[in-house]
């Protein structure tokens, strides 16, 4: 039962993992890894069993710079994460725009061409040769406009899938510094109802002690004067 709640309690962390990673590149997969690898060691620290308050907090003490050095290189991944999406956004945009000028300068060409060829044919005959090498000309350069769109279409496809995939990314992260906080906060209270229980068991020594010295000053008053009595 208890290894169930713990399923599901991480049900954002074991459902990334099944999820099909085949398609990303050697990066990409090995700083999920990592991520995943320093996600599961804090997953252990946080959900340790201890048998009494004061183990607890001597857990906590004990784990407390583990737990920092998890969170510090968890930022890291998520900084790497976050610079490596954006330098891909901007190779893919520039690339995006110089495949849509080349696009459009090859339409601007062929026009002129077009208007000259028209042009020419108002003026000069051409024989049957130079009219077709010019249509072989045309037929190549709609070719190439038509491969430049294919490969525009694929590269947008392409950014709108990191974009999503980077989107995921962070909600995956916010959900695990969400988990880590909780996991701080649960930690602090522990502490501090240790730290007022100690307090409370203090000033109930205290307490204890001052009624035996009463008890026990009554105790020999009452010898001392049985004492002179019999006397």
């Amino acid at each position: 039962m208890v290894v169930s709640n713990k399923l599901s309690a991480n049900w954002w962390w074991f459902d990334s993992q099944n999820k099909s990673m085949t398609r990303h590149s050697p990066w990409l997969l090995s700083t999920l890894a990592e991520l995943d690898e320093k996600t599961e060691s804090m997953l252990k620290l946080i959900e340790q069993e201890a048998d009494s308050f004061a183990k607890r907090a001597e857990m906590y003490y004990m784990k407390r710079p583990e737990l920092i050095t998890i969170v510090e290189d968890l930022y890291r991944s998520h900084r790497a994460l976050a610079l490596h999406y954006d330098q891909a956004t901007r190779f893919e945009l520039d690339s995006s725009t110089r495949l849509l000028t080349q696009h459009q300068t090859s339409h601007s060409i062929t026009d002129v061409d077009k208007s000259y060829d028209s042009f020419s044919d108002s003026i000069h005959d051409q024989d049957f040769n130079e009219s077709e090498t010019d249509d072989h000309q045309i037929w190549y350069e709609e070719s190439s406009s038509e491969t430049n769109r294919d490969e525009l279409v694929n590269l947008r496809e392409e950014i709108d899938r990191l974009k999503e995939e980077n989107k995921i990314q962070k909600k995956m992260l916010v959900e695990k510094d969400e988990e880590k906080r909780e996991a701080i906060r649960q930690l602090s209270l522990c502490v501090d109802s240790i730290k007022q229980e100690n307090l409370n068991f203090k000033k109930r020594y205290v307490k204890d002690h001052s009624k035996m010295q009463m008890k026990s000053s009554s105790i020999f008053s009452r010898v001392f004067w049985e004492m002179m009595f019999y006397e």
